[in-house]
């Protein structure tokens, strides 16, 4: 996260065009979040995980508004496979999206 809000500040000194390509893996086996979101979800260590995420995703989007080119920015979200169903309570839920 840290690199890419470097990035995003580099490139918006330089008023130069940028492809950020952000892809956390916090969701996948093993799960994991920092300390700030660890034991805080009612979904154990995934739902923390997605904090994780999301929290993130906010200092990206709080970047953009900062350096006031959040207007001039198209972001994308888009996800891999689904969740990891065969992980049970662990690993997600698809919902109606995608068999598990």
């Amino acid at each position: 996260l840290e690199e890419g809000l470097s990035f995003i500040e580099e490139q918006s000194a330089a008023k130069a065009p940028f492809f950020l390509y952000w892809t956390p893996d916090a969701t996948h086996d093993q799960n994991y979040s920092s300390s700030m979101n660890h034991g805080k979800s009612i979904r154990g260590r995934y739902g923390d995980a997605v904090m994780e995420m999301d929290y993130c995703v906010g200092k990206i989007l709080e970047k953009l508004r900062e350096l006031k080119i959040e207007k001039e920015t198209f972001v994308f979200f888009t996800s891999d496979n689904g969740a990891a169903t065969y992980r049970r309570r662990d690993g997600g839920d698809n919902g109606p999206f995608l068999c598990g």
